[in-house]
């Protein structure tokens, strides 16, 4: 019985005679393979949440809160990403996770009154707490006129895992977007 059960199982784990072997392809060409994972579109059967001073909103990244900001300026403001580099994550060293390069794009619809955006105003932790360093991609402030729209974009590097963007005005967060990485 076990020279039979030895039999079927080596016969299992090698090619059929003619041919060939699948190739073994390293995680850059996996990776490769399969692309980026798309990202979520917003679900557009539920109300636009409001956020305000008084009201901090918790949503998934790439959905649209509209912003009261005082006196009378208000925007709809819409975080999608992190759109990932296409590339090896980049080494992991001992008790750390793999990380990966990526771009945050933030857009903004100005109401009647022009709204001011500074990507400094953006904060970005880790699952851990730990922040996650973002960098201007482009202007690092944006004036966007009443009723125009224009979008901001910046770039940092992600671990595994789940984390999260704050925009917080003057220091006042109003809303935060919910996002994982995964880098398997």
């Amino acid at each position: 019985m076990t020279a039979a059960l030895a039999l079927t199982i080596s016969g299992c784990t090698s090619a059929p005679a003619g041919v060939a072997a699948a190739p073994t392809l390293d995680a850059g060409q996996v990776v490769s393979s399969l692309g980026a994972v798309p990202i979520p579109t917003p679900d557009t059967s539920i109300p636009v949440p409001v956020a305000s001073a008084h009201r901090l909103q918790l949503v998934s990244m790439g959905n649209t809160v509209r912003v009261l900001l005082g006196q009378g300026v208000e925007a709809t403001v819409t975080a999608s990403g992190p759109a990932q580099a296409v590339t090896t994550p980049q080494p992991i060293t001992q008790g750390s996770r793999p990380r990966t390069p990526g771009t945050i794009a933030v857009t903004v619809v100005a109401g009647a009154k022009d709204v001011t955006f500074r990507t400094a105003d953006l904060v970005c932790r880790d699952d851990t707490g730990s922040i996650v360093p973002l960098t201007a991609v482009g202007g690092a402030t944006l004036t966007v006129k009443g009723g125009t729209t224009a979008r901001a974009v910046v770039s940092g590097v992600f671990r595994s895992g789940a984390a999260q963007l704050t925009w917080q005005p003057s220091g006042q967060p109003l809303v935060l977007w919910d996002f994982t990485i995964e880098l398997d």
